[in-house]
């Protein structure tokens, strides 16, 4: 389904030129958006407010360095031991049921060879006034951070009582941070955010100064809902591997993150290691497009746009006027929202009190960004400026 957008900037000056522009072309896709879009409001909002005089220029997230990693197991591996090797001293242990089952009593044993209680082994931030470890909200989970004292290497987590909880029930995670050591996971991609049809390429590194080599290593895409979708990888040198495929889902929950999880184990000084990683990004199937701006008549300018669903977008735009060297600076953000299903106009209408003083000589318009209510994602941009009096 198909909608025209009509955008009308009502200036209290005139602009002299009808050629107007056309905005670069982007394919539209349908989705079935029926059990959310049928509960977005239809009512019309337009509103325009001051912004700081700042850089509007996109920065690509930073790359997180992961040091952490975690194991799932049974009752039965806690009676065997778990190890838990660790590069630097103090590093941050939490044990869980899976289930929200009461954990049995836990001992762990140091590289050293000696076995002490969790809290023996406790540093101080995680006792409480009491003199007991710090309750997390149940008898399902222990957090703590290990006693610095008691050095790095392979701890061992053990219990001496068989679980009595039912099969289905025996299930724990340990989950490991080793805050203080050098030995990490990166996982980056290479944008932060993606549409339908888009090549996403992840590149996973764990430093080599601490794997002498590594032996396993693994890359998932984690859909909002949970689903994963398991990546093929290839390895570009020791430590360094690439993960790439086209993102080509049909659906994407309101707001939602996406991710790539990553895992490698190595071995350093005949002890594995495993580190854990992930990279969040943004997806959007594109419902809709902006298709060109120009001028109506002696004060009016007309926006249109193309919609694949029938459903509330909003479109965000930001004014800018320019200095005498020429250089644009934002002033004000414009927003129009409302429900398209085919047809209908909005108006917007922007007076000399607005313009905030600047001659319509000086002014532009730019960094136009089509919001689909039912994803919460921006659907269309373009983030150029375009000088008024030029449309």
């Amino acid at each position: 389904m198909k909608k025209t957008l009509f955008f009308s900037l009502i200036l209290g000056l005139a602009c002299e030129s009808s050629f107007g522009f056309k905005f670069p072309e982007q394919a539209i896709k349908a989705y079935d958006c029926e059990n959310v879009c049928e509960k977005l409001s239809k009512e019309q909002i337009q509103d325009s407010w001051k912004i700081s005089d700042h850089d509007f220029e996109h920065r690509h997230q930073p790359v997180l360095k992961s040091y952490s990693y975690k194991k799932n197991i049974r009752s039965q591996d806690l009676i065997n031991g778990v190890e838990i090797p660790t590069f630097g001293p103090g590093a941050v242990i939490r044990v869980y049921s899976s289930k929200h089952q009461p954990l049995p009593s836990l001992k762990l044993k140091t590289p050293q060879g000696k076995s002490l209680s969790l809290l023996e082994a406790a540093s101080q931030h995680s006792v409480d006034p009491n003199g007991q470890l710090r309750n997390l909200g149940g008898e399902h989970q222990r957090l703590l951070q290990i006693n610095p004292e008691l050095g790095q290497g392979v701890f061992v987590l053990k219990s001496d009582i068989a679980s009595k909880q039912n099969p289905s029930d025996d299930q724990y995670v340990i989950s490991v941070y080793d805050k203080y050591s050098n030995a990490y996971l990166t996982v980056e991609t290479d944008k932060d955010n993606y549409q339908y049809g888009d090549k996403l390429v992840a590149t996973i590194t764990a430093n080599n100064g601490f794997f002498s080599s590594i032996d396993e290593a693994s890359a998932t895409l984690v859909q909002p809902d949970g689903e994963t979708v398991e990546l093929n990888l290839e390895k570009l040198h020791s430590h360094q591997f690439r993960a790439e495929m086209n993102v080509n889902f049909d659906k994407n929950p309101r707001g939602a993150n996406w991710y790539i999880e990553a895992s490698v184990s190595g071995l350093n000084d005949n002890t594995l290691y495993t580190r854990v990683g992930h990279s969040a990004f943004n997806y959007a199937i594109p419902s809709a497009r902006l298709l060109n701006i120009k001028k109506r008549d002696k004060n009016n300018y007309q926006l249109s746009m193309e919609s694949a669903i029938s459903a509330r977008f909003s479109l965000n735009a930001v004014l800018f006027y320019k200095d005498d060297k020429g250089k644009p600076h934002p002033f004000r953000m414009i927003q129009v929202s409302d429900w398209f299903n085919g047809e209908g106009t909005i108006n917007v209408e922007l007076n000399e009190q607005q313009l905030d003083g600047h001659a319509i000589d000086s002014v532009a318009i730019g960094y136009f960004h089509l919001i689909d209510y039912a994803q919460l994602r921006t659907v269309y941009h373009y983030d150029s400026i375009l000088d008024l009096k030029s449309l």
